[in-house]
């Protein structure tokens, strides 16, 4: 016999807007787990490279470093901003509304 889920409920029982909820809770919570781990990353000494690497392939891997942390910190913003300014709101973890402070977009 075929069971059909109602429109409200998604995924064990809980509803669509809930799990959204908790994919931007989890998207800030990495954005501040990000934040310190670049903090970590500019007050620490890093090791010396690898002798086996040209010169090249320290600039390539210099500049992949870049693109990690800008898509680290620009994809959790970037949500962020969608979904204030589409008057969506975040509540954290289904515990703390955070205040819009954004205008919000009427498209």
């Amino acid at each position: 016999m075929l069971r059909i889920t109602p429109p409200e409920t998604a995924l064990g029982g809980f509803s669509q807007a809930t799990l959204y909820n908790w994919h931007k809770s989890v998207g800030l919570l990495f954005l501040l787990l990000a934040l310190a781990r670049y903090t970590w990353r500019r007050t620490t000494r890093l090791p010396d490279w690898a002798d086996s690497l040209s010169p090249g392939e320290r600039t390539l891997v210099h500049w992949y470093e870049r693109i990690l942390y800008l898509a680290m910190f620009v994809m959790p913003i970037s949500g962020y901003v969608y979904g204030m300014s589409g008057n969506y709101g975040v509540h954290l973890f289904s515990r703390v509304h955070l205040p819009n402070p954004l205008p919000v977009d009427a498209t």
